[in-house]
């Protein structure tokens, strides 16, 4: 059995809980962490007591926090501006996928998060509206392909079909029955017996069984005969949550009826929110009003994989993002890509502030706890001061490095432009400048529309200055305790 390591395990859990809360920053996060624990270790090596870098690391913590509130930029973020969330949502997933699949992913989230956006004026009390449950939103992954495709789907999509070859495979104008009912012989719950005593009895016993499942059955075609006729040109599709027998099938198939058993609970749930209608527990007593309607069904096979799309009109409250993908680590990488992408979007409309992107955010705060750094006279807290200044400037180093530029180049001619508009006073929206990708000279991410989340840049810095001063001071007790060992053993 492996073994993990004490910090690694501290900095997986870390990562997983920035990821959990915000949807985003756990690279930078980690980036942030172990900038700072290289930095410390000469400073440690110098004798300089992780206790007072521990303290400067909170100051600047603290700092950090006020400068982001005090500069995110207020802005009427609604989920009618389409082209501010697009930026967003492109700034979040642009570098964790292939560029041709930027435009197409966006795209998806967009209209999925304004599919399932807060319905306000069917609202009694707009303030108890929850924004976003983004549970409402299902990714399908599809192992199928040659590149990675990514598609909105106004509807549902299940991963299976229908067990019975004659049914249809395509309807249009569709009804939805969403029930859970077993169609199938039941196994008792509890501890009982049949007792007959001769063939004809058992007959007679299993004659009766199969035709209290055949009732349910033809309920539920009398159900369909009642709402499909042929002048509305209507059909019907049966979303059943427990078992359909191959008897039971064949009663649906020659009805021409689409029936799906073993439908998930989570696709029960959202199917009722697109389609409308509500879920039965038993077909006595069935009504209209429990059916849904789609504009079309239809099932489409990948290899020997059967998948189920039901897609309607309207304005439905959920909805699918389908990934098709030939490898199994790009369906991953894309899938988490989406789920970054809901999550920056859902941070954006809840804060309504943004930060600008590309870097500008930690060169300002580098600079902006540089220049607090000189008014201040405690000698115990400068060194973790400056320690975090420097660290921050590693997300910027990062994205340089990564775009095939000269790290210290493109920062220093960032920092250059940022101290110059500084000093000009050039206002607010002119004061920013990140790292441009496709060359060494700075850019504007609030002209060009790269934003990042506050939240996520609040998470982060707290998270990278608690758990490093944590590691730093553990590591000074592991350090006392060794000395101490070593003195009682020369004893």
């Amino acid at each position: 059995m492996r073994i993990q390591h004490p910090v690694a395990a501290i900095l997986s859990r870390a990562a997983i809980a920035q990821d959990e809360v915000t949807g985003d920053g756990s690279c930078s996060a980690l980036a942030v962490i172990g900038e700072i624990m290289r930095l410390a270790e000469p400073l440690i090596n110098e004798c300089i007591h992780p206790r007072k870098i521990s303290a400067g690391l909170d100051i600047a913590r603290e700092w950090t926090l006020d400068y982001i509130d005090k500069s995110a930029i207020t802005l009427d973020i609604k989920i009618e501006k389409k082209d501010l969330l697009l930026n967003i949502i492109k700034g979040v997933i642009a570098t964790k996928i292939e560029p041709f699949l930027v435009e197409q992913m966006s795209e998806a989230i967009y209209n999925s998060i304004y599919c399932i956006r807060p319905r306000t004026e069917t609202a009694k009390d707009p303030s108890s509206l929850i924004p976003l449950d983004l549970f409402m939103i299902e990714i399908m992954p599809i192992n199928i392909g040659i590149k990675p495709e990514v598609n909105f789907i106004k509807g549902m999509v299940m991963d299976h079909g229908c067990r019975h070859p004659d049914m249809p495979h395509e309807l249009f104008n569709c009804y939805i029955f969403c029930c859970n009912v077993n169609l199938e012989y039941e196994r008792t719950e509890v501890n009982s017996s049949f007792l007959y005593s001769n063939a004809k009895q058992r007959e007679q016993l299993s004659r009766s069984e199969r035709l209290f499942i055949d009732n349910k059955v033809r309920k539920i075609i009398e159900l369909k005969n009642k709402v499909c006729t042929k002048k509305n040109q209507k059909n019907f599709v049966v979303l059943n949550q427990k078992g359909i027998d191959p008897s039971s099938l064949e009663l649906l198939a020659k009805e021409g009826i689409i029936a799906l058993r073993r439908v998930k609970r989570r696709n029960m749930e959202r199917i009722t929110l697109c389609c409308g209608g509500s879920p039965v527990n038993s077909v006595e007593d069935l009504d209209v009003s429990v059916l849904g309607f789609a504009r079309k069904c239809w099932e489409v096979n990948y290899e020997d994989q059967k998948y189920t799309f039901v897609e309607v009109d309207g304005d439905p409250r959920s909805c699918c993002i389908t990934i098709q993908a030939p490898f199994k680590y790009q369906l991953e990488r894309c899938k988490d890509a989406i789920r970054d992408g809901l999550r920056a979007c859902r941070n954006a409309l809840i804060d309504k502030k943004l930060l600008p992107g590309a870097g500008a955010f930690e060169i300002a705060a580098s600079e902006h706890l540089r220049s607090r750094l000189k008014k201040e006279n405690n000698p115990k807290t400068i060194t973790g001061i400056a320690l975090f200044a420097d660290a921050l400037l590693t997300i910027p180093r990062s994205l340089a490095k990564n775009s095939g530029l000269s790290p210290n180049e493109a920062l220093t001619a960032a920092q250059l432009a940022y101290r110059q508009a500084i000093e000009n006073d050039n206002g607010l929206d002119n004061k920013y400048f990140g790292i441009n990708l496709d060359s060494i000279e700075p850019i504007n991410p609030i002209d060009e529309g790269i934003w990042d989340s506050v939240t996520v840049k609040k998470q982060l810095v707290s998270l990278s200055t608690t758990l490093s001063s944590l590691l730093l001071i553990i590591d000074e007790i592991i350090r006392a305790g060794k000395i101490v060992k070593n003195d009682k053993l020369q004893q």
